[in-house]
C-alpha cells in the first residue's frame, strides 16, 4: 500500500491542529483560550513533545525490529 496520500493527510492534520492548538492555550480565557501565555504555551508543548518522544522510544524498544546479525 501506498502511504504518500496517509502521510500527507497527517501532515495537514497536524498543521492545522498546532495552530489551532498554539492559539488555544495562548489566548485569553475571554475568547475562550487558556490564557497560559507564551512561555505557558512553550512549557506545555516542550511537555508534550518529550512525553512523544519517551513513547517513540519506548515502543521502539519493546516492539522495534531485531537487529540484524552482523556480517563478517
Amino acid at each position: 500500500m501506498n502511504t504518500l496520500p496517509q502521510i500527507t493527510l497527517v501532515f495537514w492534520i497536524m498543521k492545522n491542529s498546532a495552530t489551532t492548538l498554539g492559539d488555544f492555550l495562548t489566548q485569553p480565557h475571554e475568547k475562550g483560550g487558556l490564557d497560559f501565555g507564551t512561555i505557558g504555551s512553550s512549557a506545555v508543548l516542550a511537555l508534550v513533545l518529550v512525553a512523544m518522544i519517551a513513547g517513540a522510544s519506548y515502543a521502539q524498544r519493546r516492539y522495534g525490529r531485531p537487529v540484524a546479525p552482523e556480517l563478517s
